[in-house]
């Protein structure tokens, strides 16, 4: 068993539903909520293969994965008359409220110990955690970070900290700043060929990262857009498009790739507006992006062959897309008015095949309450992680 593979499947009973939190009111009529098995705030879901084995990885302090097509299996029964019948039942755990979802382990952190998972990211063969150690504050009784780390592991061996090699390609050593903001973030692609990582270290410096050593790269500008070859240290978003690495600092870009075809659109969220390019244009010229449909700010978007999903501000939303992938209009799908509402913020969607449309992929995307739970009657039970899976047709706490 790999180290990143040592799990503890803990599923949770379903607890009372509270007739206070309005979330769980409208929900009762559609679909009973599971309780959370990844809760708590969610910084990112990354794609990473182990082999040739493809997984999802998720970090809420700690670190959750599960392999991406175990969301169902043929069960073949043998039915009174002495005949079988073969149904699709989706993994679960018997104690869950639904027979879907589940399968999300817990991975190993040996070599990073105790430290707060904080974000991760991958590239081909690497997968990348920052870590925070959190130490109560004197004087005001909350947690702080007090060291920042960067860690990597191949998904088999212990985590250890990344190499680190300045501009002129000399090792160097670097102290993260821990009350500075450091973003790691990662192209996400679908095809494992077209994934890069990268980190802009306190908004003064870029590192590229790739097989556990983080080389910088030279561009120190904080000019503001998109950009290819040497990003801007206002980067904190990037997507694999025609041929190369494209940056952006706007923090929701993505493209239309596929696991089987390479990207035709790019796609990127400035404040509430969604913005979109075609291939036959150049990225890095502003005026060659065509505004889109408006929503609330986007914080992260995930596309389908049918819709591109954008996790906002106010919920995660719909927006239909044409046989050119171009965006059209807002609509809604499925249960989202009364699950991943607007009031809760929406910084993390992903389709597991994006090949698929949006009724048919399986889709997770993570919530965190916004605004006051008073006036709301948000529920901190609805923080976490979510999915959708096609056989059931609703979204659900995962």
């Amino acid at each position: 068993m790999t180290y990143i593979t040592k799990i503890a499947l803990v599923f949770l009973a379903v607890t009372s539903i509270s007739c206070r939190d309005v979330i769980f009111d409208t929900v009762r009529g559609e679909v009973e909520l599971d309780d959370a098995k990844v809760s708590g705030d969610i910084n990112s879901i990354v794609r990473f293969t182990i082999d040739s084995d493809e997984y999802l990885f998720a970090d809420n302090g700690r670190i959750w994965f599960k392999d991406i097509t175990q969301t169902s299996e043929e069960v073949t029964t043998t039915l009174e008359d002495g005949t079988t019948e073969t149904k699709t039942v989706f993994t679960n755990n018997p104690t869950q409220a639904s027979p879907y979802g589940g399968k999300w382990q817990e991975g190993s952190k040996e070599g990073i110990g105790d430290a707060h998972i904080i974000h991760l990211a991958a590239d081909q063969n690497t997968l990348y955690a920052l870590t925070g150690v959190l130490e109560k504050d004197s004087d005001t009784g909350y947690n702080v970070v007090t060291k920042k780390t960067l860690y990597y592991s191949d998904g088999k061996s212990p985590w250890q900290e990344v190499k680190w090699v300045d501009a002129e390609g000399g090792s160097t050593s670097v102290t993260i700043a821990p009350k500075l903001t450091s973003q790691l973030y990662c192209t996400n692609a679908p095809q494992k060929a077209h994934r890069f990582a990268y980190l802009t270290l306190e908004s003064a410096f870029v590192y590229e990262l790739k097989d556990g050593v983080a080389t910088q790269m030279k561009g120190t500008g904080s000019d503001t857009g998109v950009y290819t070859g040497t990003p801007t240290t206002a980067c904190v978003s990037c997507a694999w498009f025609k041929d190369a690495v494209y940056f952006s600092s706007y923090s929701a870009m993505i493209t239309d790739e596929t696991k089987d075809l390479d990207p035709s659109v790019m796609y990127y969220g400035s404040g509430s507006d969604l913005y979109y390019i075609k291939k036959d244009k150049e990225p890095t010229e502003a005026t060659n992006w065509t505004k889109g449909i408006s929503l609330s700010t986007i914080y992260a978007l995930a596309y389908t062959t049918s819709h591109m999903l954008a996790g906002t501000k106010e919920g995660l939303m719909y927006v239909t897309l044409d046989a050119d992938d171009v965006p059209g209009t807002k609509v809604s799908v499925s249960n989202t008015s009364s699950t991943l509402s607007s009031y809760y913020r929406v910084p993390n969607v992903i389709a597991a095949d994006p090949s698929d449309t949006a009724t048919t992929s399986d889709i997770y995307a993570t919530s965190v309450i916004y605004g006051s739970t008073t006036s709301t009657g948000a529920s901190v039970k609805n923080e976490g992680l979510w999915s959708y899976y096609p056989g059931r047709g609703k979204w659900n706490r995962e």
